[in-house]
C-alpha cells in the first residue's frame, strides 16, 4: 500500500471516530473543509475513498453543499480541525452503496 494512503487512512480514521471536521488539499487544486462520515474501498475502482459532506471549498466561487466521494490517494495536507460534527446530515444512512468494504463510519 502507498505510504501516503496509509497515513491518510490513519488520520481519517481518527477524524471519523472523533467526529471532527477536516481540511485537505485535493488533486483538483481545491482546498476543502468537509465533514467525513464513511471511509472504505470503492466497489469498482478498488481505491480507498471517503464519503464527506462538503460545506464550501476554500478559494472557490461555488457554494457546494452536498455529499462527495474523495479518493485517499488524491488527498494531501489533511488536518483535523477540532471542530466537531454536531448532527447527522440528510441522506446519510451509515452505509455506502459505492463501497464494497467499510473501514470506518459514523
Amino acid at each position: 500500500m502507498d505510504p501516503q494512503v496509509e497515513k491518510n487512512i490513519s488520520t481519517l480514521t481518527k477524524a471519523i471516530k472523533y467526529k471532527e471536521v477536516i481540511t485537505f488539499q485535493y488533486s483538483d487544486g481545491q482546498k476543502y473543509r468537509v465533514e467525513p462520515f464513511c471511509m472504505g474501498i470503492h466497489k469498482t475502482s478498488k481505491n480507498y475513498v471517503i464519503r464527506c459532506y462538503c460545506n464550501n471549498p476554500y478559494e472557490s466561487k461555488d457554494n457546494i453543499e452536498n455529499w462527495r466521494l474523495f479518493e485517499l490517494d488524491k488527498m494531501t495536507e489533511i488536518r483535523l480541525s477540532a471542530v466537531r460534527i454536531k448532527d447527522s446530515r440528510a441522506g446519510y444512512t451509515g452505509r455506502d452503496k459505492d463501497m464494497s468494504k467499510i473501514i470506518e463510519s459514523i
